[in-house]
Parts: structure tokens; C-alpha cells; sequence
């Protein structure tokens, strides 16, 4: 963690790699502030390659949190990160489903929904049924065949 703090480490990527498989929270913190770092560097419209991995990581060990990072930068990361949080995932995305003004991070919230294909999204997603949004309504159809196909593979296998 220490070294992870230094800008100057040219391997910091294997590190976030390395944090997350450990599996310790108490990585979480130095991530999230490695995280800040890569959104300032965004701000300033300098790559700062380090962001997917700090995602992943935040993913892997399991903080929800990441869930609206994921949906407003991080799009081509979701369904990576919402498959290692599971079930985890889906206060923070029922909650976004619910609540978010925006249309799109309501129905990639749905969609993630199905890519997490528990039952506990099960009412979430047919109240957006009713979203005032076609994306939306059209994600949460998908999400509940998404949702209702896997129990029916769990249930077979």
C-alpha cells in the first residue's frame, strides 16, 4: 500500500492486481484515493491508465460504492464489476434505478440488474417497468428474461 502511494512506481497496476486478489479491506481507502486521483488527471483531461484497474480492484473486494462510478465513467467496465460484486451490487443499482434523473444510468442500472441474474432484483425491475423512459423499460424487460433465465439454469444444473 505504501508503494502504491508513490506516483513514481511504474508497476502501481500489478499492485491494485495484487490488493484485490489478498482480498483485504483495508486496501479499500488507499484505492479509493488512488481513484481520486485518476478522476482529477480525467478532470484535467490527462490518461491516467490506472482507473479500470482501481474499479476491478474496488469491485473485487466488494465496495458497492463503485456501482455509480461504473455507470457515469466506467460504462465498458460494468458487467465485469457488477458480475465480481453480485449481489452486493444491487442496492446501490436498485437505488439508482429509483432515483437517478438521468435516463441512461437508470436503464444501464437495469441492465446490470440481469447481468447479476439474482431474484432479489426480481421487484426492482418490474417496477421500472413502469419507468417513464422506452431505455429504461425496454432494459428492465431484458433483465427480468436475463434474471429468469438464470434461476432456470441454476435450477437445471
Amino acid at each position: 500500500v505504501e508503494r502504491l502511494s508513490d506516483p513514481q512506481q511504474d508497476n502501481r497496476a500489478m499492485m491494485i492486481q495484487a490488493l484485490a486478489n489478498i482480498g483485504d479491506d483495508r486496501a479499500i481507502e488507499p484505492l479509493k484515493v488512488i481513484l481520486n486521483e485518476v478522476q482529477e488527471d480525467r478532470l484535467r483531461h490527462v490518461n491516467n491508465y490506472l482507473g479500470t484497474y482501481v474499479v476491478q480492484g474496488l469491485a473485487k473486494l466488494g465496495e458497492g460504492s463503485v456501482i455509480q462510478l461504473l455507470l457515469s465513467d466506467w460504462e465498458e467496465e460494468l458487467e465485469t464489476a457488477v458480475s465480481l460484486l453480485g449481489e452486493r451490487s444491487l442496492p446501490y443499482l436498485e437505488s439508482i434505478l429509483n432515483e437517478d434523473r438521468d435516463a441512461h444510468s437508470r436503464a444501464l442500472a437495469a441492465e446490470a440488474m440481469g447481468i447479476v441474474g439474482s431474484p432479489l432484483a426480481l421487484g426492482a425491475l418490474i417496477k421500472a417497468l413502469q419507468d417513464s423512459s422506452d431505455a429504461v423499460r425496454s432494459a428492465a424487460a431484458r433483465s427480468l428474461n436475463q434474471v429468469h433465465s438464470t434461476q432456470a439454469q441454476i435450477t437445471a444444473g
